[in-house]
């Protein structure tokens, strides 16, 4: 079968990506280095570590994976859906500090109010809710936050989940 375009990757701007693009009419395949992931294997992975990690050098294909380097550890997915699979749904704009880092700051642009109108679009397309949830983890992690003398950074976080009624 003939292609006009493949994306590679089914996370977050893959799918988008392969989305709009089959909108305008193009014939669009999509490659995922990972498999089809099902809440079946969510629950196993709950109780099951070697479920969970995508280390194949291991013989692990979970579909959480993690790179470490030097300044960074970055998590990701393997499966179709990609860092959809891992992210828990939280929703946090990044704060102002993280727009005055050097990577952003030097590239002459107000990238913060750049990107507003578009962090108000994914908000408003995912459904953003406060977690309604405050769960015994939930209390552990305000507990800590207090004993560190910062209860001012502890609050339940923002979800691309829909709440409501159906």
């Amino acid at each position: 079968m003939d292609y006009d375009v493949i994306v590679i990757g089914s996370g977050f701007g893959g799918s988008v990506a392969a989305l709009r693009l089959a909108e305008k009419g193009y014939r669009v395949a999509v490659l995922e280095q990972g498999r089809r992931i099902r809440p079946a294997d969510m629950e196993k992975a709950d109780r099951d570590p070697r479920a969970l990690f995508w280390l194949p050098g291991l013989g692990l294909k979970g579909y959480f994976s993690q790179w470490f380097f030097q300044h960074a550890t970055i998590v990701g997915g393997v499966g179709v859906g990609g860092g959809s699979l891992v992210y828990a749904a939280v929703l946090l704009d990044p704060p102002p500090a993280f727009f005055r880092d050097p990577a952003w700051r030097d590239l002459h642009a107000d990238w913060r109010e750049e990107l507003r109108p578009y962090y108000a679009i994914a908000k408003q397309m995912l459904g953003v809710t406060p977690n309604p949830y405050f769960a015994e983890m939930d209390e552990y992690l305000r507990q800590t936050a207090v004993s560190l003398q910062a209860a001012h950074t502890f609050d339940t976080v923002p979800l691309g989940i829909y709440m409501g009624q159906p």
